[in-house]
């Protein structure tokens, strides 16, 4: 999962204690009382939603004893420091440090204005300490979702790091609101006289953001074939659905061959008459959310053979037919999303396709490569653009891309934050090569060999 890059957050410093950097956040004396002082990322309303697991490292090399708040991680609805939100009567969830004489750490929950928290005593200071929150929207004793912060030293929780607390915190019924803010550094500010932290958060990393499971199923059907060997493969990342395009060269007897796909992941076994062909599933790939990933394989090995393979996958999708939707994902409503079109060597496509080149030639930007995506009806999710409208990209197998465009105009930092999809598409010049076409293509070919033989007496 790749890092949150801290220089694209907005800053607001106005005791000139934090210092920014890509993947680090260091506060200097940072005050807690007297400055409003945060840093934090609008990912767009209702970002994060469902379940997700947050994961940083903190160490603080020094901090103040008294009363004394600091927030290395907080989501809410607005911005403003951690004591404002709460004053206004709204909501949040954070992670804080804490000292009256002892170094604590806290998990806070704001309901509506209503502060609850969880603690962890008795910590130390110059220590490295890996931070995982999860939130499991349909966990917890009232089955309206569950907060766990875990405290690891040497790596984070399920991953060799040794836990020294858990936190918890049980959601009260109707008390899970979507948040669209992320600060990596907050405070609470009173006013009152300075106290100071020192320290940093850093390797900050968003995992399952956004996503709800729901179930799809992948049908290969049969293929009936005379002789030989067909070898096809796939492979798509996605956490919702996942698709890529085919290629074919055929020539021989009888084929009929049909697939249906709606999810991502997938295994089957066909087979073909003379026939060599590379295939993901029947359209151009697709995926969203938060970093997980599935490979489908095909290899064909008999002659006639039918299988059936399910699959659990973010969403699920069904891809349609048309020039519109050759690119095509499903995520969540009312984004801005983009594409951006790779050949094999990691050459990017400018936006007209007509050319290809090492991203950033000529100080060039994710705003020269886009391909914008547009969301077919009003709320549906579903979001599509052609892969080469202009015309000017040639066969060959290409590598898609599709990002979440957060400001105006797509920028280099809205590509930083990482792909919500990615996979292959298979391009004869003017469209996208699928199982559909292909086998148009077979059946053409096999009528014609048949009227041949008819033709000239070789077929009984």
């Amino acid at each position: 999962m790749a890092k949150e890059t801290f220089t694209s957050y907005t800053e607001v410093d106005p005791g000139s204690a934090i210092t920014v950097a890509a993947n680090t956040i260091t506060w200097t004396e940072l005050s807690s009382r007297a400055d409003d002082s945060y840093v934090y990322y609008d990912f767009g309303a209702n970002y994060f939603s469902g379940d997700f697991t947050h994961k940083f490292k903190i160490n603080v090399s020094d901090m103040d004893t008294s009363i004394a708040f600091w927030f290395p991680w907080a989501l809410a609805n607005s911005v403003n420091d951690m004591k404002g939100i709460d004053n206004a009567g709204e909501s949040f969830i954070a992670f804080g440090l804490h000292n009256t004489g002892t170094f604590d750490m806290y998990l806070y929950v704001c309901e509506s204005g209503n502060l609850s928290t969880d603690n962890s005593l008795n910590l130390s200071l110059d220590t490295d300490y890996y931070i995982t929150v999860n939130r499991d929207d349909s966990a917890g004793t009232n089955s309206t979702g569950l907060l766990t912060a875990y405290i690891c030293t040497g790596g984070h929780y399920g991953e060799g790091g040794t836990v020294v607390d858990t936190l918890i915190y049980n959601c009260k019924p109707g008390s899970k609101p979507d948040f669209r803010y992320l600060y990596a550094t907050n405070v609470w500010a009173t006013e009152m006289d300075d106290k100071d932290i020192s320290g940093t958060v850093s390797d900050m990393e968003l995992e399952n953001v956004g996503s709800t499971t729901t179930t799809s199923t992948t049908t290969s059907t049969t293929s009936t074939t005379s002789s030989t060997t067909s070898s096809a493969t796939a492979s798509t990342t996605s956490s919702t659905a996942s698709t890529s395009s085919t290629t074919s060269t055929t020539s021989s007897t009888t084929s009929t061959t049909s697939s249906t796909s709606t999810s991502s992941t997938s295994s089957s076994t066909a087979s073909s008459s003379t026939s060599s062909s590379t295939a993901s599933s029947t359209s151009t790939s697709t995926s969203t959310a938060s970093s997980t990933s599935s490979t489908a394989s095909t290899t064909s090995t008999s002659s006639t053979t039918s299988s059936t393979a399910s699959s659990t996958s973010t969403t699920t999708t069904e891809a349609s037919e048309g020039a519109d939707s050759e690119i095509w994902i499903s995520y969540l409503t009312g984004k801005t999303l983009f594409a951006c079109r790779f050949k094999q060597n990691g050459s990017v496509f400018v936006t007209d396709g007509s050319a290809a080149e090492p991203w950033g030639t000529g100080s060039r930007d994710a705003d020269n490569y886009d391909v914008a995506m547009t969301e077919q009806g009003t709320g549906s999710g579903h979001y599509t653009c052609q892969f080469d409208e202009s015309g000017n990209i040639s066969a060959g197998i290409y590598r898609v891309a599709i990002y979440v465009q957060a400001g105006a105009n797509p920028t280099d930092t809205d590509v930083a934050k990482g792909a919500i999809g990615q996979g292959e598409c298979y391009w004869d010049g003017t469209s996208e090569i699928t199982l559909y076409s292909l086998n148009t293509d077979i059946e053409t070919t096999d009528t014609s060999i048949d009227n041949m033989k008819k033709r000239f007496g070789h077929w009984a």
